[in-house]
């Protein structure tokens, strides 16, 4: 394929155009915990966390940078799942090869989609990271 990038590039923006025509889920643990933390709290101490403090801590270092609101958290996570694009399409290109992650890249965008929908929760970062745990 010799414009693989064009169209890699390309699924890549049509990821974005389905996560803007569908509705974003701002779930408030992803607003609310980082902004504790960014005043000072520390979670398992002074804030009862139930999940794995990865995102926590991403998107509190992320609201420092930008700002805590709804906006910034659309951001990140169309980030992250742009992250987990790339992450999937590089693992896939080493073990099956380009065309077949072509294939399976679409299968993946759709899948994700429909699954997790136009926001970003716990699971999707610990794919993400599993995703790249499979790969090493």
């Amino acid at each position: 394929m010799k414009h693989w990038k064009l169209v890699f590039g390309l699924l890549i923006v049509a990821h974005l155009f389905l996560l803007m025509v569908t509705e974003f889920t701002p779930w408030t643990e992803l607003l609310f915990w980082p902004y504790l933390i960014l005043k000072g709290w520390l979670p398992y101490q002074d804030v009862s966390v139930a999940h794995t403090p990865l995102l926590i801590f991403t998107l509190s270092i992320f609201y420092k940078l930008f700002g805590v609101g709804i906006l910034q958290l659309k951001l990140a996570s169309w980030l992250i799942v742009v992250i987990s694009d790339l992450v999937f399409f590089k693992i896939s290109r080493e073990l099956v090869g380009l065309k077949k992650s072509f294939f399976i890249l679409p299968i993946h965008i759709l899948l994700q989609v429909y699954y997790d929908g136009n926001g970003i929760w716990f699971d999707g970062v610990l794919a993400l990271e599993a995703m790249l745990i499979f790969f090493l």
